[in-house]
């Protein structure tokens, strides 16, 4: 959630930003905030964190490696590395405990220098997002969000949806599985339900869902996977038509 809330922090200029370039001549974007800063948009969203909370979540985000996709004017571009290139951090006063002179220094990984700057980073509902209790569930609100760009407002009458493996997720999202299959799939099935509490997907049909079994041999057949067709509410269905739009005149 801190890497997000320093995404709509950069996106909004709610920090404060600097553009320069690297040795290859790639633009980068670099934002600096104060801990204090960071903290107030995050307890703004419902998150409750300290100081020395906060700043260890940026640490391990900085050492953490990902692999990072943009696709923006027919051209596609991976780099495998994290989000932040760089971290930098001044102490005023080593006695700060609410960060106000705690000033935090980030450099964006290149391709999301890139979005921010041709504007063609994938917007998602901020507050929505942060509404989300569950981190199976936010995990779920970005990948729908990002990854259906073919959404439609009528997707459940029509029955298309957003479909998505129990196997997927346990190997994409980081949500550790449970020894036995039917209480992942009810991790899931909970992280669902509050993705339609919180208007994500739609009140009355938000998911279908199809279970596999595995081979009987004494008592009820085995559950051995799952896979759900989401169908999104249709705020979120306004959200990715319009980002779409977005993207399509940048093309």
């Amino acid at each position: 959630m801190v890497v997000r809330t320093i995404l709509h922090m950069a996106v909004q200029q709610l920090a404060k930003l600097k553009v320069g370039r690297d040795k290859d001549g790639n633009f980068l974007i670099s934002a600096s905030f104060t801990l204090s800063q960071l903290r107030k948009h995050l307890s703004a969203a419902g998150r409750k964190y300290s100081v020395v909370q906060i700043d260890e979540a940026i640490r391990v985000c900085r050492l953490s490696s990902l692999d990072l996709q943009s696709e923006a004017g027919g051209k596609k571009g991976l780099i495998s590395s994290g989000i932040f290139m760089t971290y930098s951090a001044l102490d005023e006063d080593t006695s700060d405990k609410d960060g106000e002179g705690s000033h935090r220094y980030v450099v964006f990984n290149p391709l999301v220098t890139r979005s921010i700057l041709e504007k063609s980073f994938r917007a998602i509902n901020y507050e929505r997002l942060m509404s989300l209790e569950s981190p199976l569930a936010r995990w779920l609100y970005e990948r729908l969000s990002h990854n259906f760009r073919q959404a439609e407002k009528t997707g459940s009458i029509k029955k298309f949806g957003y479909n998505i493996s129990l196997s997927t997720i346990l190997l994409e999202s980081g949500f550790t599985a449970e020894k036995r299959v039917r209480d992942s799939i009810d991790a899931v099935r909970k992280a669902l339900i509050q993705l339609r509490d919180q208007g994500v997907l739609e009140r009355f049909t938000p998911y279908e869902e199809n279970l596999t079994y595995g081979v009987k041999s004494k008592g009820p057949a085995p559950v051995v996977g799952a896979v759900w067709v989401l169908y999104p509410a249709v705020a979120v269905v306004d959200e990715i038509i319009e980002g779409n739009r977005s993207a399509k005149q940048l093309s």
